[in-house]
């Protein structure tokens, strides 16, 4: 296919499994053509995002070649549309220029030698993930696809929602500039940990909640497929309605805490329950498994504790029931 611009599509899904495709036209400014096909874009693929247009517009690309002389090979237009374009590049296909939105990166999918994250289905590099993370309207399910290292806190911060984050047996670790590895913070959500190992360092691997004096109702669960090695601190739980279930592995390398709160005013109202299969070991001079200054409930089911000081308590109430 050869053409001044080769393809435009308004709504629905566009599959492409092979082919030649050469945009040749002169690049549009402003990139908004008429209605009555007089104009191109030079664009091999032009998506135009109209809020007239109900349907989200897919863009499925498995073989191909694309080239265009003179703009981009995909383009998308009115990018603060209510809606949405979802661009997959898989298989061998050959691109001479870089997926462009009005002059931005604007990845949402990845050929899986570059992704490093699946969010929802689709995969994401570090450098677009957080785009993956404002299609959360039924959820978010997260999963690793290679090893990670953060360069920056990975903050949950949403109302009404449910997160599953699988590690996918891989890594997810932090630079210094790091203050925990993941935060669930918002009303009303949950997160549910598995599969895999959270390198912490000297942040926190996790903390639910944050200060608050009004009930956040959020939970994190973490399964007996996690471990977390964190210098300091494992897991850390602040405010009201903030929940955890834990059955995972904990192992804090220096003195601090396997789980923690904070006694500190608007801190309090946690709830923390320890199944069996859970084990946590904090053996500096001045570890503690479990430090626990704030007001709320932790109930012990069962687990392994191996600590210099296996429970300090200072508040709330503590269950010990297996």
């Amino acid at each position: 296919f050869t053409a001044a611009s080769v393809i435009g599509i308004k709504a629905g899904t566009l599959n492409i499994e092979g082919g030649t495709f050469n945009a040749v036209g002169d690049k549009l400014m402003p990139v908004y053509p008429t209605n009555d096909g007089t104009e191109s874009t030079g664009d091999v693929i032009y998506v135009e995002m109209n809020d007239n247009y109900t349907k989200n517009v897919n863009i499925n690309v498995n073989a191909g070649t694309f080239s265009s002389k003179n703009a981009e090979n995909i383009l998308v237009y009115n990018s603060n549309s209510n809606e949405e374009a979802y661009v997959n590049w898989v298989g061998n296909t050959t691109i001479d220029k870089t997926y462009d939105v009005n002059g931005k990166m604007y990845t949402r999918y990845l050929p899986d030698e570059e992704a490093v994250m699946e969010i929802n289905g689709r995969n994401y590099n570090l450098n677009s993930y957080k785009e993956g993370f404002k299609d959360n309207e039924y959820g978010l399910n997260i999963k690793l696809l290679k090893p990670i290292e953060l360069d920056k806190d990975l903050i949950f911060d949403y109302d009404e929602i449910g997160i599953t984050l699988d590690l996918n047996g891989k890594t997810l670790s932090c630079n210094a500039d790091c203050k925990r590895i993941l935060r669930l913070n918002g009303r009303r959500s949950s997160l549910y940990v598995t599969n895999g190992t959270i390198n912490a360092g000297s942040a926190q691997g996790i903390t639910v909640g944050q200060k608050t004096d009004e009930s956040q109702d959020i939970s994190v669960v973490v399964t007996d497929t996690v471990i977390i090695n964190a210098d300091t601190y494992g897991i850390t739980v602040f405010g009201n309605g903030a929940n955890l279930d834990f059955s995972g592995k904990i192992n804090i390398k220096n003195d601090g805490y396997g789980i923690a709160g904070n006694g500190s005013d608007g801190f309090g109202g946690t709830n923390i329950t320890i199944y069996e299969g859970a084990e946590i070991t904090a053996t500096h001079k001045d570890g503690f498994a479990l430090y626990l200054p704030q007001s709320g409930t932790t109930t012990i089911n069962g687990g392994k504790f191996t600590a210099a000081s296996v429970i300090g308590i200072k508040a709330g109430t503590l269950n010990i029931e297996g």
